[in-house]
């Protein structure tokens, strides 16, 4: 997206992020049993695909919010002229899908804010119990869904976001979000201030979600499970300490 303020938008991104968490978190000193401990589960090594697909969904809500955000933007913003938001055609929309390119977006633009949404996407698909490849997949599908959506109305497809999105996005989600988020959710106490900026951070949409199906009356814990590391002994999913285990996993109840 060609953003003449790069920087601006950065700000605004991160100011939104820990603007939910403060949110969130107030919300749960009302609600304790939104965050809870628990030692066991019976879905242990079983990938959330019915969670993953409600995720998607939810991603794809998202985008049409975010543009309808930016169409509302000034000029100086999106790039995007009056003549750009009037000219929204589906012929238009074929013809930018059909025609990838690459883009002159500021550096901060794609190797900055497009890694960090591929790694909340890896992340999304791995706290639903999907493996490395499984994730890496996942993240380059909802890439290629985030630039050939609503998007793709405004400008073409960029060759560089399709890729540059879930292959750094894999790599600052498995090697720096994941270790994060682990040494966070290692305590037995429900993580707080920085501990709880950081996870709403590395995992933004499900807090958003959570927020919108307590809106609509569907209940979502997050779970963190100490158990026996015999169980992944196939599996890369978790990390093994002392012959035990730390996994995270999501209930939702109506």
């Amino acid at each position: 997206m060609n953003l003449s303020r790069p920087n601006y938008l950065l700000l605004i991104t991160l100011v939104v992020i820990l603007g939910w968490s403060h949110r969130l978190s107030a919300a749960e000193q009302t609600s304790p049993s939104s965050f809870s401990i628990s030692t066991s589960d019976t879905s242990i090594g079983s990938p959330d695909w019915r969670g993953l697909t409600g995720d998607t969904a939810y991603f794809i809500g998202w985008q049409f919010v975010a543009v309808a955000a930016l169409y509302r933007a000034p000029e100086r913003i999106t790039s995007w002229s009056p003549e750009d938001k009037k000219a929204v055609t589906t012929a238009k929309w074929r013809r930018n899908i059909s025609k990838a390119v690459w883009d002159h977006d500021d550096w901060v633009i794609n190797n900055v804010l497009h890694p960090y949404w591929g790694a909340t996407y890896y992340i999304r698909a791995r706290e639903r119990g999907l493996d490395r490849t499984q994730s890496f997949l996942t993240s380059a599908l909802w890439s290629a869904i985030f630039e050939c959506g609503p998007e793709a109305f405004f400008e073409p497809v960029s060759k560089q976001d399709l890729i540059i999105t879930p292959v750094t996005g894999m790599l600052l989600g498995e090697f720096v979000f994941t270790p994060l988020r682990e040494q966070i959710l290692a305590s037995t106490d429900e993580p707080k201030g920085w501990g709880k900026a950081a996870l709403v951070v590395t995992d933004p949409f499900y807090y958003l979600n959570t927020w919108v199906d307590e809106l609509v009356g569907v209940k979502t814990t997050m779970r963190v499970q100490l158990i026996p590391a015999a169980h992944f002994a196939s599996s890369d999913t978790a990390s093994s300490t002392s012959g035990m285990a730390w996994r995270v996993s999501l209930h939702t109840a109506w």
